[in-house]
């Protein structure tokens, strides 16, 4: 595959129907001009983005375009249930064990190890694409075919730190909610 020298970004837009088609339409289109690089991020329009890939993806050969996609920001719900992002987070990653409270830096970034792999695998499910990898002792969720089950994708529309440092933490209004380091206590 050649790597094109530019890319179709996927960040911005409504977390609607209307924006989901002009992605996969815009993608399609890119494709067909010979556009190869791709990016999205588990964040972007509440995961829509990565789902609207995922549907231009299937009418091209996996061979013809390289993804990129990113994890780390917390999500806050996932743009198809009408559920609080409270809620969302309860039950797809503290219920289950993925992700506690403790975990999350700035009440909207996470970063261990179980908390990474089950985004990649949302990302995988969303985009329709497997994990490659040279690495032949890879872990067995980043090795193709075996990702983690996961719900639906579920992200924010913006990754606002404050909107989480309220939602999961349950802040007063006016609470420090920036995306700042905290220094561990001691």
């Amino acid at each position: 595959m050649e790597i094109s020298s530019i890319g179709l970004g996927t960040y911005l837009g409504d977390p609607g129907a209307a924006a989901d088609a002009g992605y996969a339409d815009a993608a399609r289109a890119f494709a067909a001009a010979g556009g190869t690089v791709f990016d999205s991020a588990a964040n972007y329009r509440m995961g829509r983005s990565e789902r609207a890939l995922g549907r231009a993806f299937r009418d091209l050969e996996r061979a013809s375009f390289f993804v990129s996609t990113k994890a780390g920001y917390l999500p806050m719900g996932d743009g198809v249930t009408a559920e609080s992002p409270r809620a969302w987070f309860q039950r797809v990653l503290a219920g289950p064990g993925v992700l506690s409270p403790e975990d999350v830096v700035d009440n909207c970034h996470a970063m261990t190890p179980r908390y990474l792999a089950h985004q990649l695998g949302v990302s995988l499910q969303a985009l329709g694409v497997a994990c490659t990898t040279r690495n032949s002792s890879a872990p067995a969720w980043a090795r193709p075919g075996s990702g983690p089950s996961c719900a639906r994708p579920s992200r924010p529309a913006r990754p606002w730190c404050g909107r989480a440092a309220s939602v999961l933490t349950a802040a007063p209004p006016g609470a420090a909610s920036g995306c700042r380091r905290r220094r561990p206590s001691t």
